[in-house]
């Protein structure tokens, strides 16, 4: 049996030895100090150290007889020649968090004892400032305080529970890289904690990246729509159903574009009570040459309802769809953007879209799988579920401050 345990500030490694090496060895079993406080060197030591025990117990064993034994039988095997005399590699949080708050080099010689004692309450781990501050003082929206915990519990899982200001951007990677495919981080939501954190204990770092640009040819352009635009538009959805307004309102909480939609069969659409989506794909009406284009899309907000318009008309036989209306149709669409007094072209609904994933910090491969623009070779090859997608979507519902303006 193989142990891994910390111990103080650093961490050992202890192993059983063999029952029937036990008389020669002369313990039970064998620890040893892996000199070291951080979890990822202890288990590569751990390993290193294992393979050396293993070598001596393959040599007593070769070696085990009755006259060796006889001979041997009052004398210990040296164990400690087996054993490998790491270099000490501690992570050092005491400095880390001292020399990082600007505010000790204005301590005068008499208050350094008092700043070393006090340290340590001026500047508390993550949990204890998210348990204990961030959520008295955050002003949470519905349904956001559970995701926030989750995100935090999560974070801590994967980078540890340790002072504010220990944490890098080296953590940030980790738990990006970790955590992509999980509905229960939010990565905005850690940001917003470490915000209120440095700017409560006046810690001048940059954990972050900036907003990863995607690559598209017009992130952001004067042809998207605005904020006051998209509550027009989704008003006007709302209040007048019909087969253009039903589109339309597809087009502003999924990401397609008309001519996506336009081609849409009643296989394509799926509406249930726990998860509803329709499926983007090449057919008669509307070719789609790129195989990235063929996707799956969750229906959230009122995309949902314009979905089951759509699927209603066509189960009842009408013929939506064919190359003499679609021209039809998008004048129509256009003339609900002009009387609405939306002077931008169609494309600017789907640049908005983008924009609001951008601006909630949306990874940019779930992006591009939404938009159907995912790159051709991936360095992970991860997989975009469709609950993945949902989870990116929903937030869009009802979160308005995070809509880029």
């Amino acid at each position: 049996m193989k142990y891994l345990y910390k111990h103080g500030n650093k961490f050992w490694y202890q192993r059983a030895v063999p029952l029937k090496l036990v008389e020669l060895v002369g313990v039970r079993s064998i620890k040893v100090s892996l000199n070291t406080n951080k979890i990822q060197t202890a288990i590569t030591r751990s390993k290193l150290q294992a393979i050396e025990h293993k070598k001596m117990f393959n040599k007593l064993s070769e070696k085990r007889k009755d006259s060796f034994l006889k001979i041997f039988k009052n004398q210990k095997i040296k164990v400690k020649d087996y054993d490998i005399n790491f270099l000490d590699d501690y992570e050092d949080y005491v400095s880390d968090l001292i020399f990082s708050n600007k505010n000790f080099s204005k301590i005068n010689v008499s208050n350094i004892k008092k700043y070393f004692t006090n340290i340590h309450k001026s500047i508390p781990v993550l949990s204890v400032f998210f348990n204990e501050t961030f959520i008295k003082e955050f002003e949470f929206k519905p349904n956001q305080f559970l995701q926030f915990k989750k995100t935090v519990t999560n974070f801590i899982y994967v980078c540890g529970d340790k002072p504010i200001n220990s944490y890098n951007s080296g953590d940030i990677k980790k738990i990006h890289l970790s955590l992509l495919n999980n509905k229960d981080f939010r990565l905005h939501f850690l940001k917003k904690v470490f915000l209120m954190a440095f700017d409560k204990f006046e810690i001048k770092k940059k954990i972050f990246p900036p907003t990863k640009s995607i690559s598209i040819k017009k992130k952001l352009t004067n042809s998207s729509i605005t904020f006051e635009d998209f509550k027009k538009l989704e008003n006007f959805c709302k209040r007048c159903p019909s087969v253009e307004s039903s589109l339309l309102s597809m087009m502003l909480y999924s990401g397609s574009n008309l001519y996506e939609l336009m081609g849409l069969e009643t296989s394509d659409i799926y509406l249930d009570k726990f998860q509803s989506f329709i499926i983007i794909r090449n057919n008669s009406t509307r070719p789609i040459k790129s195989i990235y284009k063929n996707r799956t899309i969750p229906l959230i907000g009122i995309s949902k309802s314009g979905a089951q318009f759509i699927l209603n008309k066509l189960n009842d036989g009408k013929v939506l769809f064919d190359k003499k209306k679609i021209k039809n149709l998008e004048n129509l669409i256009k003339k609900i953007l002009i009387n609405n007094s939306i002077i931008k072209p169609l494309g600017g609904i789907k640049s908005f879209f983008i924009s609001r994933l951008i601006k909630i910090e949306c990874p940019e491969e779930v992006i591009l799988e939404i938009i159907g623009r995912s790159k051709k070779n991936n360095l992970y090859n991860r997989e975009i579920s469709l609950d993945m997608k949902k989870s990116w979507l929903e937030q869009l519902e009802y979160s308005d401050t995070n809509i880029l303006l």
